[in-house]
């Protein structure tokens, strides 16, 4: 199963207005970490590398600037991923119509905005539908 495709758990979970406004705005990070819960791989060297660059650049940006740039790149994390039309792709290649198909690809003049994103590697394959 594609990991980008939301679990069985978040389906049963996400129901009404309230809770879908809640998982959009938050989507990258179910988008991140879902692989973290279904299909935990074991962390190597190059994730630890990763890590370390990541922690070291950002205590380099809160010492030579403070906080706020740190706290700009978060938040646009949340509003470039989350509820902003132009993140609507990560719903919409990943939505399930067939049961045979998980994902979809984009083929709009939209592609332009976002360096043809929308051109997704469509996976086929047999879905699980037990639950």
């Amino acid at each position: 199963m594609d990991m980008d495709v939301p679990s069985h758990t978040e389906a049963y979970l996400v129901t009404n207005v309230v809770t879908k406004a809640v998982w959009v705005i938050f989507q990258l990070f179910f988008y991140a970490l879902r692989p973290l819960f279904h299909k935990p791989k074991p962390s190597g060297y190059w994730e630890f590398i990763n890590l370390f660059i990541q922690i070291a650049l950002d205590a380099t940006l809160i010492y030579f600037w403070g906080w706020k740039p740190l706290a700009y790149l978060i938040l646009s994390t949340f509003v470039g991923g989350g509820m902003h039309p132009m993140a609507g792709h990560f719903i919409a290649e990943h939505y399930v119509f067939k049961l045979d198909q998980e994902t979809y690809s984009y083929y709009g003049p939209l592609n332009l905005l976002t360096w043809s994103v929308g051109y997704h590697n469509v996976h086929i394959g047999k879905i699980l539908t037990e639950r």
